[in-house]
């Protein structure tokens, strides 16, 4: 059972719909999830239990780590967790590649209740900080 989300398929978004901003701030809900529970989120006011930093990976890399780090976070039942990302400001004239794959990505995921960008202590717009659903 657990080795089927080990493999979870992450698809990628269309180069044509990257669109998220080196400084800009994102948020994804799920239908369901108390308003409450997301503003702590945002807010930085859930202690974070566990952090993936896939600065300077390739998107391959990245892609492999998350899904790993999602299956062995559910496996340990954490709740919030900290992911950097980077703002992609080593290329600053194209937008930040990573940062738009891992908002896609964890969209897909059907265990995150939430993301949104980490407070600025935290990361900032260069990390997220995720909800999952109790297990």
């Amino acid at each position: 059972e657990n080795q089927r989300i080990t493999h979870f398929h992450f698809s990628d978004p269309n180069p044509d719909t990257i669109a998220i901003l080196h400084e800009q701030q994102v948020r994804f809900k799920r239908a369901g999830l108390r308003l409450k529970t997301f503003n702590q989120l945002k807010k930085g006011q859930l202690p974070i239990e566990a952090t993936l930093d896939l600065h300077h990976q390739t998107i391959e890399e990245a892609k492999e780590q998350l899904a790993i780090f999602l299956n062995q976070a559910e496996q340990q039942h954490f709740r919030v967790l900290l992911i950097i990302h980077g703002k992609g400001l080593s290329q600053p004239k194209q937008l930040p590649k990573l940062k738009n794959y891992v908002c896609h990505w964890l969209e897909q995921y059907p265990n995150i209740l939430a993301f949104c960008s980490a407070i600025p202590r935290d990361g900032g717009a260069g990390a997220v900080t995720v909800l999952l659903a109790k297990n």
